[in-house]
Formats: structure tokens, sequence, C-alpha cells
């Protein structure tokens, strides 16, 4: 694997220390040791160390991707050729694996068709599907839960899986549309774990509501990390724009608030993001 070396960034106050259910922020402006960002060949697997978490992107599918322009409605010309988007933006659809307090936490499945890269990726760090106890889902659209099914059963026997009490009674009181979150109920039922925003997961892991791109969206907290699932699908346009939509956000207008305000709280308490959209090497720090 190459190596790139990242910038520091603020340390962080440890979430078990929270009892008020709050999102964790930075409690110093003095620097952490520098991180290096590990990325291999094809740069399908990304990894950086912050402090006490590691984080690795997978990317999910074999070949690199843009998202069409037109996914994000009328933007102007004008806009897509100063930043360089005509012909597409650069995304993926993606991973996350969250190591932390000697636990292991895969954060979404990825789309689980033919082609995906995710169990092989995983093989590839050393770590069996039988060995992932932990799955963290931000929402239960089928490209991120798709890898925790295979031939009708279930991808990580061994896991519990935790997903908003909000999410998925959404989608279960759905009348359509809603086949594959079913068979993801169905199969994974007893070991469904709901959590309500705000409540403190195994590792310290802190979700929070970012609803809109669907009824639970989740993100969540990890030390200096922020897991921010769909809250962008095109980053070289909603970084800089955040009013614009993909196509996929339930409900644009929350979608909007909910990307401004998780930005604006990586902004102001240097966090990292990673997301399931974002291109290589997946994370964004500002």
């Amino acid at each position: 694997m190459k190596r790139l070396f990242i910038p520091a960034i603020a340390l962080l106050a440890s979430a078990c220390g929270n009892t008020n259910n709050e999102p964790q922020t930075s409690m110093s402006s003095q620097e952490a040791t520098p991180s290096e960002l590990t990325v291999n060949a094809d740069s399908s697997i990304c990894s950086l160390q912050l402090n006490d978490v590691k984080i690795t992107w997978i990317r999910d599918n074999a070949e690199r991707k843009n998202n069409d322009l037109k996914l994000f409605g009328d933007v102007p010309s004008g806009l897509a050729d100063s930043l360089g988007i005509t012909n597409g933006i650069p995304a993926s659809m993606s991973a996350v694996l969250l190591e932390k307090d000697g636990m292991t936490i895969l954060c979404d499945a990825g789309l689980g068709m033919p082609g995906s890269m995710l169990i092989p990726s995983l093989n590839s760090l050393g770590i069996k599907p039988e060995e992932i106890k932990l799955v963290y889902i931000t929402h239960l659209h089928f490209d991120h839960i798709g890898g925790l099914v295979s031939g009708g059963a279930k991808s990580f026997p061994n896991a519990k899986v935790y997903v908003a009490q909000t999410e998925l009674d959404a989608w279960l009181s759905m009348t359509d549309n809603n086949e594959k979150q079913k068979e993801f109920a169905r199969l994974y039922a007893d070991d469904i774990q709901k959590f309500n925003f705000n409540d403190t997961l195994p590792a310290c892991v802190i979700p929070m509501d970012a609803h809109g791109h669907t009824p639970g969206h989740t993100v969540f907290q990890a030390g200096n990390a922020l897991v921010i699932g769909d809250l962008m699908h095109g980053m070289a346009l909603q970084m800089a724009h955040p009013e614009y939509c993909a196509s996929y956000d339930m409900d644009s207008t929350e979608a909007v608030k909910s990307r401004v305000k998780y930005i604006n709280f990586a902004k102001e308490n240097g966090l990292t993001m990673v997301g399931m959209h974002l291109p290589e090497p997946g994370f964004i720090r500002e």
C-alpha cells in the first residue's frame, strides 16, 4: 500500500464521559499527532488513524464512477464549469469500517450485487464475514443494506445490526418498494438493535439525527470521525453548494438542513467526515 501524509486535526474528548447524550465536540485547539492515509493499489481501500479510531473506507463498486449532473436538478452551466463537474461528479458506493476500543464495526454493507468488492476487501484486510459482530446502518436504502444478504441468507451471521427506530419503523410501514427492507428485517429479526438518536452505542459511538435523505437517516460520530452516510452524493458540488439535492433525497428541504448542519458541525469541531458516496479516498477534512 502507498502512504499519503494527512494534516493533523484537533483533539476530541471521549464520548463515554458524556452523560447528557449530546454530540461530542472538540475540547482543545491542540493538534493531534499527524496521521497517515494508507491507500491500496487501486484506491478502493483507504485507511486513516485518528487518535483512538481507525477508519477504513471500502469502495463497493469495482470501477470508479461519476454521478450524472442531472441527478442534482438544474445546475447552471457556469457553476458546473467552475467546479469542473460538467461531465459528472466523482462518487462511489462504499462502506466504512471503524476500529475503536478493541471493537470492529461495519457501517453499512454496500449493494451486495455481483462484482461487489466489500467481502473481498474485508478478506484482504484479514476480516472474515463471520467475525463482524457489529453493523451500524445509516439508513435502509438498498445500496446500504443489500450486502447484508446473500442468497437469501445473512452475509454476516454473527452480527448485531444497529438501526434507528425511526428509520426501521418508517420503511416497514410503507406499502410498496420496501421488499428488500422487509427481507433484511426478517432475516436479522433476532439481531436487530434499534436505537434512538444520541444514544451511546458500543465503542462510544454516537448516532445523530440527519433525517431528510430518509426519515431516520443517521450520521455516526466515533471520536474525531463523522460517518456521514448519504449527506452528499456529489461532494464536488454539495460541499460548496449544499442547497443542491440528489433526486434520492426523500425530503429535500430537510436534507439540505441536515447537510448544512453536519458540514458546519464537522468544521467547528475538527472532525474528519467519511461518506458512502464520496470519491476515493472517501474522507473530507476542512
